[in-house]
């Protein structure tokens, strides 16, 4: 319709409980201009490749200016930031045809994000043959996949560790409010209780 602005996706996009914002109601050219702006401020930052303590920083300032963006397509932020590669065409044909507005679980979610990397790789090797582009896309599932899982895998002991020094803490507590009490009633029965006449 003409004058209608087409949205890309809209709504909550839930994976593990966790709900990430899938491009809010922005229009295809907005979330275009949004990558085009990160691509423009990551390639005028001149921060090399194989530097990857400046790269993780401009990463993290970028995810602090573009936090929608770098939660709704983190594999296409991490791309453009961090390997400094990108295709606008590649990356409205990934909108167009790959972004949901509900995805049923983390592995469907990281597929589609895979997907991005697939039109990237075509649009960077345009006589790669139908095999050549099915091995480098079971490639990027499998590196996807054993990403997300060393995260979770991370995740789990940090949320472990942080459990037990939460105990820790509170069976610390548990012992400083005790000999508390225990000094407190000791200082009120000497109080009640008048030392005995002395002999």
């Amino acid at each position: 319709m003409a004058g209608q602005r087409k949205n890309v996706a809209h709504g909550s996009v839930r994976v593990e409980g966790v709900s990430v914002e899938a491009a809010g109601a922005a229009p295809l050219a907005e979330v275009l201009g949004i990558a085009r702006a990160i691509w423009r401020e990551t390639q005028a930052a001149e921060v090399a490749v194989a530097d990857a303590a400046a790269c993780e920083r401009l990463a993290a300032a970028l995810r602090v200016k573009y936090p929608e963006f770098s939660a709704s397509f983190p594999v296409a932020f991490r791309w453009m930031v961090e390997m400094r590669q990108y295709d606008e065409k590649a990356f409205e044909r990934y909108l167009r045809a790959h972004v949901k507005t509900l995805y049923q679980d983390r592995h469907e979610f990281l597929a589609a994000q895979g997907e991005y990397l697939c039109l990237l790789y075509r649009a960077r090797h345009p006589r790669a043959g139908g095999a050549q582009l099915g091995r480098y896309r079971d490639a990027v599932a499998k590196a996807l996949k054993e990403d997300d899982e060393s995260f979770t895998q991370a995740r789990e002991e940090a949320d472990a560790e942080v459990k037990r020094l939460d105990a820790e803490t509170d069976e610390e507590r548990r012992q400083r409010l005790h000999a508390f009490l225990v000094r407190l009633k000791e200082a009120r029965v000497a109080v009640l209780e008048p030392p005995g006449p002395r002999a």
